[in-house]
């Protein structure tokens, strides 16, 4: 991004922060006249670095055809992208997660890790089919 381009948003954010300081219709003008500009600029920008994209392109080094690959694959839309949600799920997706579920432990405690509730579910097993333990339901309703 031309370095104008980031002066200018460094102008407009200051612009803003004065604003919401004051509240002067003046401010706001300015703020607005700036962000119009830092989006023409960027869409200038951006213009022009695809036409340069374009004129580097050839079938000698392979670079058309990663462009066109690159082109064909579905992309997610501007919006996702904007408010964060597709950074926060893709940082989600990549966590690692265990796919077993807490219980609860005859004292009230949960098992979380894997063999805890292996043991638990195993012990509860037993003590079900061995007849002490009965089958009874925590609430009198059903």
């Amino acid at each position: 991004m031309p370095a104008s381009a980031l002066e200018q948003i460094a102008e407009r954010n200051k612009k803003r922060r004065l604003y919401q300081r004051t509240r002067d219709p003046s401010h706001l003008a300015d703020m607005k006249r700036l962000s119009v500009e830092i989006k023409n600029k960027v869409a200038q920008h951006k213009n022009q670095e695809y036409a340069n994209r374009l004129g580097d392109i050839s079938t000698r080094d392979g670079s058309i055809w990663r462009l066109n690959k690159h082109l064909r694959r579905p992309h997610e839309g501007v919006n996702a992208a904007r408010d964060g949600s597709i950074w926060r799920l893709n940082k989600h997706l990549r966590r690692p997660h265990e796919g077993v579920n807490a219980v609860q432990r005859p004292d009230g405690a949960y098992a979380i890790q894997r063999e805890e509730v292996a043991e638990t579910m195993a012990n509860t097993f037993r003590r079900y089919h061995s007849g002490r333990m009965a089958p009874t339901r925590s609430s009198g309703k059903r």
